[in-house]
């Protein structure tokens, strides 16, 4: 997020951006939207079946490692891996945030660097809940097609709606 915002802020106020970055927010929500509809078929946001083996092969991996740094280090280093393949379905909200925070020009370096860590902590709490309640519950609980159909329209709906307003209403943007 921080590249995000350097890059953003480097750029200025420039409406050029806040449009393209608008067209970029819609047709991610398209594809989650066409997702929903025809689930798996055609162009999608997600990771690509044929990486998913090499994802569940490395977790295993990391799962029977003999030591805590070394599972540690496989740890970071798939989280890498996966953020890498996974950046066009997770770019979209703090591409948002950091433009936002790049359009307030009275923030501070000091003030930038305390909203990004508040939406890390936003974005880290609720996800280590959700992994604590995974662990706990693992095996139990798979996340069915309904269920990823629903997300999947939900975020669409979510960047869509971002993109309508970076590309005709930016002014509510400051």
């Amino acid at each position: 997020m921080t590249a995000w915002l350097g890059l953003f802020a480097a750029a200025g106020l420039s409406r050029g951006i806040t449009m393209a970055l608008g067209a970029v927010l819609l047709l991610m929500g398209a594809l989650n939207l066409k997702d929903a509809l025809l689930f798996r078929r055609g162009p999608r946001l997600g990771i690509p079946d044929a990486a998913k083996p090499g994802l569940f092969r490395r977790m295993r991996a990391i799962a029977g490692a003999a030591s805590a740094p070394a599972a540690f280090l496989g740890v970071v280093a798939l989280a890498f891996l996966v953020n890498l393949v996974e950046l066009g379905c997770t770019a979209g909200l703090p591409a948002v945030y950091t433009r936002l925070l790049s359009l307030r020009g009275d923030l501070s370096p000091g003030g930038r660097a305390a909203y990004l860590g508040l939406y890390g902590l936003a974005y880290v709490v609720p996800l280590a809940i959700i992994v604590a309640v995974f662990a706990a519950t693992f095996r139990r609980f798979t996340m069915g097609e309904r269920t990823a159909r629903a997300l999947k329209a939900l975020s669409g709906v979510l960047l869509i709606g971002f993109g309508l307003v970076f590309l005709l209403h930016p002014e509510l943007l400051g």
